[in-house]
């Protein structure tokens, strides 16, 4: 049986929840990572002076010396270090080498509706409930718009469920519904690691169709990197 938050309960107080029964098993809720285990990493050395670093224009090396010089990587720190190293744009084929403004991220309450199973002919209702984005910006792929919508999390690996990615997802289409691009969810998984960081980027699609479906949410595309910084 899953458990989805459905916002707000109907009368105004609490939070309302879903059970969804799942007869074939969880698995069609959550991205197992453990399937995706490779021991081969793209390594980049972003180390001062290393021929890697060397490589970007003068204005991103002045935007990674800041990174070279913490101590430590707060959760946000580690997203903006993937989108100025240029691994995001590497990953996803942006026109652009590297995201150098930091990404929006909001928390806020947001209202849509989705199916949470193909073999539940139900629509659900996410009522004014709390969603938080954790990273988002639009970019160009291939000369076209896209709007890249970004759930990060760090540690070891493990499986997310996919309502992690799926609800902001979900949030910023109906926001902006008027625009004419593509919206990518990727989930972005960084350890740190002695002298470096681990990423695993993980390109999705969002839902098969036109109705958004939450299990159809899967992964397209894998790509995995050790950072030397």
């Amino acid at each position: 049986m899953m458990v989805l938050r459905l916002g707000r309960a109907p009368d105004g107080t609490g939070t309302q929840f879903a059970l969804v029964e799942a007869e074939g098993g969880l698995d069609d809720f959550f991205i197992d990572e453990a399937t995706f285990d490779s021991d081969q990493y793209t390594e980049l050395d972003l180390r001062p002076e290393s021929q890697d670093a060397q490589n970007f224009a003068q204005q991103t090396q002045d935007r990674l010396r800041a990174y070279q010089l913490l101590p430590q990587f707060s959760e946000s720190s580690l997203v903006n270090l993937a989108l100025t190293s240029g691994l995001v744009s590497r990953t996803l084929g942006l026109d652009v080498e590297t995201v150098g403004a930091a990404p929006a991220t909001v928390a806020s309450t947001f209202e849509f509706e989705f199916q949470p199973h193909p073999a539940t002919p139900v629509t659900l209702r996410h009522n004014n409930g709390q969603v938080e984005v954790d990273a988002c910006f639009v970019s160009r792929r291939n000369g076209k718009r896209v709007l890249i919508v970004l759930e990060a999390k760090t540690g070891t690996k493990r499986s997310l469920a996919k309502h992690k990615l799926f609800y902001p997802l979900m949030s910023l289409q109906s926001e902006a519904s008027n625009e004419d691009f593509e919206i990518i969810p990727v989930y972005l998984r960084a350890q740190e690691i002695k002298g470096g960081i681990d990423y695993h980027i993980y390109e999705c699609t969002p839902f098969d169709g036109e109705k958004p479906v939450l299990s159809s949410v899967r992964v397209d595309s894998h790509s995995q990197y050790r950072l030397r910084i």
